[in-house]
């Protein structure tokens, strides 16, 4: 992603995953900053990366990944999650539904902190993420309303159909 000062950022998540949050929380990094050990930053970034990793279907990816593999970071659950490759259209989708939840934190932030934000979060910024979730979903051929066990059937199903 590139900053309005030109400035390219890049994506930093947390390299432990954690076991009690209902979304992973999703950074962005000047190249010019140092990043904290805790964390993972994924250079080539992309509004589709983030998309994804601040999906509900990657966030329950991360259990199923930890579950079976005790020593799994956020980087063993993201080179291993099952995305589908994006036509022209889709990723089109995923990057509007992704702009929408960091233009609402970008909002809603005001001086706080992700974690702040992500505690307590606002109705608008759980608007844009279902909105995010409903398009990913749709994008690994989730049937819309699942539930958690169902997103995460698919997901593995999906996992192992493309012979990852």
């Amino acid at each position: 992603m590139s900053t309005g000062t030109g400035r390219r950022t890049s994506l930093a998540i947390a390299t432990v995953i954690p076991a009690r949050r209902n979304y992973l929380r999703v950074s962005t990094y000047s190249e010019h900053d140092l990043p904290l050990e805790s964390l993972w930053v994924i250079g080539n970034d992309t509004v589709v990366d983030f998309a994804w990793l601040s999906s509900r279907a990657f966030w329950l990816w991360t259990h199923v990944v930890r579950h079976n593999i005790s020593s799994a970071t956020t980087h063993t659950a993201y080179m291993m999650f099952p995305a589908p490759p994006l036509g022209r259209k889709n990723r089109n989708r995923l990057e509007i539904a992704a702009d929408s939840v960091l233009r609402s934190r970008g909002f809603l932030m005001a001086g706080g902190s992700l974690l702040d934000l992500y505690d307590t979060m606002p109705e608008q910024l759980q608007w844009a993420h279902d909105e995010l979730d409903a398009v990913a979903e749709d994008l690994l051929d989730i049937p819309a309303h699942s539930d958690e066990a169902d997103v995460m059937r698919c997901v593995l199903s999906r996992y192992h159909s493309t012979g990852s």
